[in-house]
């Protein structure tokens, strides 16, 4: 419904209003963009910075009088002029006919104001950072990705600062005006359930406030634990649209948006369960020239097929208009030439010494094994928890891994041995019945 007529007439609807600060009323520069008559007659409005915050509306009929400003401007020149400044489309003053202003102000009602941009693929900055940021973007989606998720994200440990990284999620139901039954579900229930339990909406600060800290991982280790613990997900980059918004020498800012499935995958033939994401990535440079990653925010909601389809026009509008031209020269810093020497993911060529010991605690959380073999595993697969894919009865880890360094601790347990009668004893003793002997056994590999 397109508003047109608003009435603050105290003898009116509104009766007994008694304005003189219009703060609250502001909001209908944003809200009521076809405007055309306003009034504000009998009021106590008394400077002309309150009419201002109205300013932008396309009003071309104005009832002011009755208030304390019109008395103020003891001239109908003056008080016509102060009208044009704020409403240079009046025409009709308290229903007196009026020239409007001869210089047009551009108003929220004009063609040039209120048509969208059009949407670009993406922006850069620079060519480096371009090969910078999707190249880093590939591995790590390659990583994060896939049935394996909960195995491989953990590789993703050499991709964020070791101690000063940070990670938070946040989930919400958004709404959506061409959708009915109010906001938007996320399609699946059970992965939404595990986002909620860490979810950092910052519009629902009061239900988390006081345990924020379970709710903002830090530190390269525990963020690649968390993100291992996430639902399994499977995006789809050519859906992604990608913006670089801080480019410094210390610090690059980029965000990626797109859609995404989790939780089960569909078939061969299925329609997918499709969800839309936006996430928000800080790098730094490294020492050696490659990035770490500082901060991550990752945030998720649900998405209609009819807006699933809007999405897709949108991508091939921005295809078709091409990338952004850049109006300046983006200055040569760490970050931009760590593209020559960056290879993907592979930051560094090994972690440092604190990252491998988180590593091999949280290895011999999921394996059971010493931290002697569990760090000999790490070792052969070259420190990469997607290489070493081992057994949970610690049989084998991978072929690169000998299997009988894996032995398991166990509990001291006992074993009864059966011997047949009438058999002579390795001790050089006899018996004339069953002789069931009891070996305890140690936790370390032994034989009898």
């Amino acid at each position: 419904m397109e508003v047109s007529i608003i009435s603050v007439y105290n003898d009116s609807v509104f009766q007994g209003n008694r304005l003189r600060f219009l703060d609250y009323a502001a909001v209908l520069v944003s809200v009521t963009k076809f405007l055309k008559v306003l009034d504000l007659s009998n009021n106590q409005i008394d400077k002309i910075s309150e009419l201002e915050k109205l300013k932008g509306l396309p009003v071309e009929t104005l009832f002011f009088e009755g208030n304390p400003l019109v008395e103020q401007l003891t001239t109908a020149s003056g008080y016509l002029s102060a009208v044009h400044q704020v409403f240079p489309k009046v025409c009709v003053l308290d229903g007196s006919p009026v020239q409007p202003a001869a210089v047009h102000v551009q108003s929220l009602d004009d063609d040039e104001i209120t048509t969208e941009p059009p949407c670009r693929p993406g922006f850069y900055g620079t060519d480096n950072l371009r090969v910078l940021v999707e190249r880093f973007l590939v591995e790590y989606f390659k990583l994060y990705d896939g049935e394996e998720g909960g195995v491989t994200r953990k590789n993703l440990v050499q991709a964020y600062d070791q101690d000063n990284s940070s990670f938070t999620i946040t989930i919400a139901h958004l709404k959506d005006m061409s959708h009915e039954g109010g906001p938007v579900r996320y399609p699946n229930d059970s992965c939404y359930n595990l986002y909620i339990r860490t979810s950092h909406n910052v519009l629902c600060e009061e239900r988390w406030s006081r345990n924020r800290s379970i709710r903002t991982y830090r530190g390269a280790m525990d963020i690649a634990v968390a993100l291992s613990k996430l639902p399994i997900t499977n995006h789809y980059t050519e859906s992604f649209i990608v913006d670089t918004h801080l480019i410094s020498e210390e610090l690059l800012a980029f965000t990626v948006q797109g859609l995404f499935e989790d939780g089960k995958f569909a078939k061969p033939g299925e329609v997918p369960q499709l969800s839309f994401f936006s996430r928000s990535f800080v790098v730094s440079p490294r020492a050696n020239e490659s990035i770490a990653v500082i901060s991550d925010m990752l945030y998720l909601t649900g998405i209609t097929p009819a807006r699933v389809a809007r999405y897709k026009l949108m991508l091939n509008k921005a295809a078709s208009a091409g990338a952004a031209s850049v109006p300046f020269a983006a200055p040569v810093n760490p970050i931009a030439q760590a593209t020559n020497s960056i290879n993907g993911l592979q930051m560094s060529s090994q972690p440092s010494d604190e990252i491998k010991r988180q590593m091999v605690a949280q290895f011999c959380k999921d394996s059971g094994m010493i931290p002697a073999w569990s760090e000999k595993c790490l070792i052969d697969s070259d420190w990469n928890y997607q290489d070493c894919k081992y057994l949970k009865n610690g049989t084998k880890c991978n072929d690169k891994c000998i299997s009988n360094w894996c032995v398991l601790p166990s509990p001291p347990r006992r074993l009864l041995i059966y011997r047949p009668p009438h058999r002579p004893h390795r001790f050089g003793k006899t018996v004339d019945s069953l002789d069931i002997g009891e070996y305890v056994i140690s936790g370390e590999a032994s034989e009898l």
